[in-house]
């Protein structure tokens, strides 16, 4: 008997071939089995992963720096970013409300939802690089989004905390400037990377929140810039290895709306 097992974020499905003989029992016959099943949305967890590097099935990766896996991190959401462009594959970000196969109302997920919608997106570059994610972990009297660990050469383990945000979040600077600085100091890491989600022009920034960096305003041409608005801020403050990461997961026109 040979059976395969297949997990994904949504559902499991079971398949395999059974050998067994006959009535007379003069001759074999094969059985196909095949099962699918639903299943609510979930990530595997590490210790799975764990368990898999034991058995040599992933690969076991040692980085010498912690900027090396920074960089890793980096490029794996600037590479979910293009993905995203290239495939319109937005449905994870937002909730729909609908009357019959109508569609309503789109809103913007919660965020919690949305953190572990873009953990599944990265398990596999985190698998490939032998890289833990650990979602929501509770820091004081708040969770930090998702925080990145691998093994360095020399037997420490490198983390990269990755704070999530809406643009048109209420706190936005707030977790740029505060938020994420504290998650870093609690983890006890110099890396971080403030993931911004942009769901289109229905959904502003709350620009009053820049007026402590801007009191003369916002030059129009940085309005719609994020990246280098909150780079601009960013290099006001002591950290030297926090990046700003752009998320693009508005809605585009359809082809007969062009």
């Amino acid at each position: 008997m040979a059976v395969a097992v297949t997990w994904s974020l949504e559902d499991i499905s079971i398949s395999g071939l059974a050998v067994s003989p006959d009535e007379a029992g003069t001759k074999t016959r094969q059985i196909r089995i095949s099962s699918d099943r639903k299943t609510d949305p979930t990530v595997p967890p590490n210790t799975l992963y764990t368990w898999a590097r034991r058995q040599l099935l992933l690969p076991t990766i040692f980085y010498d720096r912690p900027g090396e896996l920074f960089n890793v991190i980096m490029e794996s959401l600037h590479g979910l970013n293009d993905e995203i462009a290239r495939t319109d594959d937005i449905a994870g970000f937002w909730d729909e409300q609908r009357n019959g196969n109508k569609t309503i109302k789109r809103v913007p997920k919660r965020e919690p939802t949305i953190t572990k919608h873009v953990e599944s997106r990265l398990r596999d570059i985190t698998l490939q690089k032998n890289i833990d994610i650990h979602r929501e972990i509770e820091l004081g009297s708040s969770k930090l989004d998702l925080c990145f660990s691998a093994p360095l050469s020399h037997k420490e383990t490198a983390k990269i905390c990755v704070e999530l945000k809406k643009v048109h979040a209420d706190d936005l600077i707030h977790g740029l400037v505060e938020q994420l600085p504290d998650y870093m100091r609690r983890t006890g890491t110099d890396f971080g990377i403030y993931c911004i989600l942009y769901f289109g022009s229905e959904y502003p920034p709350i620009y009053s929140q820049f007026k402590e960096y801007f009191p003369e305003g916002i030059d129009p041409n940085l309005q719609t810039n994020y990246e280098t608005l909150l780079s601009l801020i960013l290099a006001r403050l002591p950290y030297k290895h926090v990046r700003i990461v752009v998320l693009d997961v508005s809605r585009k026109p359809s082809a007969s709306q062009r």
